[in-house]
This record gives C-alpha cells, sequence and structure tokens, in this order.
C-alpha cells in the first residue's frame, strides 16, 4: 500500500482530484456559472459528440438503405409476377390464334369433303430418332377412333398414313418414306399415271418419287401432282407435292419424277386423319 502511495499514478489521481476541487470552488465563487469550465469539457466531449453523430447518421443511413431495399425487392417481385402474367397470357393468345388458324384451315377440308369423316386436328408429339423419312407420333389412337393406315393430312396436302396405333397416340409414316404406300397419284397437266414411293437418296433432301406406270412421259418441273383414288386408301384429288425432274428408273422400264411435297414433315405442327372416306369413295 506504501507504494501505491508514493508511486506516480497515484501523484497523478491527486493532481486530477485537485484540479476538480478547484474547478467546483471556482464555480462556487462566479455564484454558480461554470464559464472556462463547460468550454473545457465541451472541447474534451466535442469530438466524441461528433463521433457519436457520425456514427448515428451511418447506422440510420443502413437502416433507410435496408428498408428501402426490401420495399425496392418487394417491389420488383411484384413486377416480376405481373410481367411472367402479362407473357403468359400474350402466349397464350398467341397459341389461340395458331389453334384458331389450324382449325380454319382444317374447316376448309370438311367444307371441301363433305363425305369424309375427319379426326379432331391432332398434335405432334414427337419425331422418330434417326428415321430419314421423318415419321412421327400425334397424340390420337383407337380411342378417338382412329385405326391402321389411315390417311393423314393437313389442309395443304396429304402427309402420309397411320402405320402403328395405340389408345392414344399413333405414329404416321411420312411420303418420303421407301416402303410404298399404296399412294396411287396422277400429274394433272398430264395425266401420267403412277404411285408414290421415296427413297433414302431423295428422302435427304425432303423429297419423294412417283413411279409410273410407262416408260415414257410428258410431264416437267412445275406439274402439280394430286391423288387419283384408285387404291380406296386415299382421298381422290388430294394434293401431295410438285415435280422437280423426270426421268427414268435404274430398271429402265418405267420413268419417274422427283416430287417436292407440299408439306414438309419437319415443318407440320399439327395434322387431321381421315377416320372414314365417305360413300363414293
Amino acid at each position: 500500500m506504501k507504494e501505491f502511495f508514493e508511486s506516480f499514478r497515484f501523484k497523478i489521481i491527486l493532481c486530477i482530484l485537485a484540479l476538480l476541487i478547484g474547478m467546483m470552488l471556482y464555480a462556487v465563487t462566479q455564484g454558480g456559472k461554470i464559464i472556462f469550465p463547460s468550454k473545457v469539457l465541451s472541447t474534451i466531449t466535442s469530438p466524441v459528440t461528433k463521433a457519436s453523430n457520425a456514427i448515428s447518421d451511418k447506422v440510420s443511413k443502413n437502416i433507410n438503405m435496408l428498408i428501402n431495399s426490401k420495399k425496392n425487392y418487394d417491389e420488383n417481385k411484384k413486377l416480376k409476377r405481373e410481367l411472367a402474367e402479362v407473357y403468359k397470357e400474350i402466349i397464350d393468345n398467341e397459341d389461340n390464334k395458331k389453334e384458331i388458324s389450324e382449325l380454319r384451315k382444317f374447316l376448309g377440308i370438311k367444307e371441301d369433303n363433305e363425305q369424309y369423316s375427319l379426326s379432331r386436328p391432332c398434335n405432334i408429339t414427337g419425331r422418330i430418332t434417326n428415321d430419314p423419312f421423318k415419321s412421327f407420333t400425334i397424340d390420337q389412337g383407337t380411342k378417338q377412333g382412329i385405326s391402321l393406315y389411315d390417311p393423314v393430312v393437313t389442309a395443304e396436302g396429304l402427309v402420309g398414313v397411320i402405320i402403328s396405333v395405340a389408345d392414344n397416340y399413333s405414329t404416321v409414316r411420312t411420303l418420303l418414306s421407301a416402303q410404298p404406300l399404296s399412294v396411287s397419284a396422277v400429274c394433272v397437266e398430264t395425266g401420267d399415271l403412277g404411285y408414290v414411293e421415296g427413297s433414302v437418296t431423295t428422302a435427304k433432301d425432303g423429297l419423294t418419287k412417283l413411279v409410273l406406270t410407262t416408260d415414257t412421259t410428258e410431264m416437267k418441273p412445275g406439274d402439280i401432282i394430286k391423288t387419283s383414288g384408285d387404291s380406296g386408301l386415299f382421298p381422290n384429288n388430294y394434293p401431295i407435292g410438285t415435280v422437280q425432274s423426270v426421268g427414268i428408273e435404274p430398271s429402265g422400264l418405267l420413268a419417274s419424277a422427283v416430287i417436292q411435297p407440299i408439306v414438309d414433315p419437319n415443318e407440320v405442327t399439327s395434322v387431321m386423319v381421315i377416320l372414314d372416306l365417305g360413300e363414293g369413295e
């Protein structure tokens, strides 16, 4: 204890106490008005006050930023929801327009061929992988009245034939196929008769072939090919495509023509199936 009273720290404490006592006595002599000491205290505490105010302002700003950030986040989230609804509405409207457009086209088929029994428009649900002839599946089957070998069409022309059918889906073989579809056809301009039979060579270019029943022909590029209806399996006078070139089969016995189908199997998105050709076909 004696060491403490003799230490430099104790002397400092005594000086501070003396200073405080002196300030108190000075205040008494001034009638309670502390002028100089207040200035001293103000000078001492001023930096602390400024620092405190600065911290307070910064905290306040950060709090406001957080509040505004949350508000902006909520507003952005609401705007995104509203935009998503608008986009969906636009897409739905576009889909409806397309569907109405397709229905109008297919309605034309029915109006031009009242004897036909037609399916509802069928959506293409998939394309057969690695098939050079572009076969595809549709979303209707036996439950919708579709049967094996039913013709598949669009408003523009013949697409192909049903080659397999399940309850709610079917597979379509296109006119590009090398397997004969029994599609008998006629050239509108010359009257030449033949049957549609594709090949790997023509299919890779999106083309098919019309093999004629004779070894000569007057067909030329641009001539129109339609169904003749002779087989009884396909509608009569239905568009197939246009002549691209004319030649002779490798056997040398029959003439043939390369045909550009009116309906591109790669582009078609919906089709109709002729369930029944009706009387007179």
